[in-house]
């Protein structure tokens, strides 16, 4: 796997923002720019850059669009409001998916994609989703083709080399030549 980390120190990434203070008691109302929010179980605790002041988290739950968090160390309405409108960071690391966990999308971000029979068809410029599964926009030839990305396609994910092996069926790549 990467490493995330330069000249030992580490990089945050902001995820999401203090949209309003909640109740009396220090909660916040949080959104995050993903919906994809599921790695959030793993976060014990927030930077918020401006600050340069990380915050541990004491609890959490869902709340409409986004979530309630309550930080150790904020304990009423005043605290809380004063951190309306901060931007929320998490270690890069926390994107890092380990072995035999699913991997977060961005890891990818920049792989070549070599396919069994074509070859290299191009590099990972960014993601999309059909609704069933997730998409791989890869550069092929000057043009942005969509790429499911299911299990059953991919070979070999190789981090070192940043090169993703897959098998597509037959017609998949020209079918999108053919359409545009």
């Amino acid at each position: 796997m990467k490493d995330s980390r330069q000249n030992s120190v580490l990089e945050f990434r902001d995820v999401a923002k203090i949209k309003d203070a909640h109740g009396l008691k220090g909660e916040l109302y949080v959104v995050f720019f993903t919906e994809e929010s599921d790695w959030i179980d793993t976060v014990t605790e927030f930077r918020i850059q401006n600050l340069k002041r990380n915050f541990t988290v004491k609890s959490f739950k869902a709340h409409k669009d986004g979530y309630i968090l309550k930080f150790q160390g904020v304990d009423d309405r005043n605290q809380s409001e004063a951190l309306k409108g901060q931007l929320l960071a998490v270690p890069e690391d926390t994107f890092e998916s380990r072995e035999g966990e699913t991997i977060f999308l961005e890891e990818i971000l920049g792989f070549e994609v070599i396919d069994q029979n074509l070859g290299s068809l191009g590099e990972i410029i960014g993601f999309g989703d059909n609704g069933a599964h997730d998409l791989l926009l890869v550069e092929i030839k000057d043009r942005p083709f969509e790429i499911p990305f299911v299990e059953e396609f991919v070979l070999e994910i190789d981090y070192d080399s940043q090169k993703i092996h897959m098998n597509l069926p037959e017609g998949l790549i020209e079918s999108q030549y053919d359409s545009n």
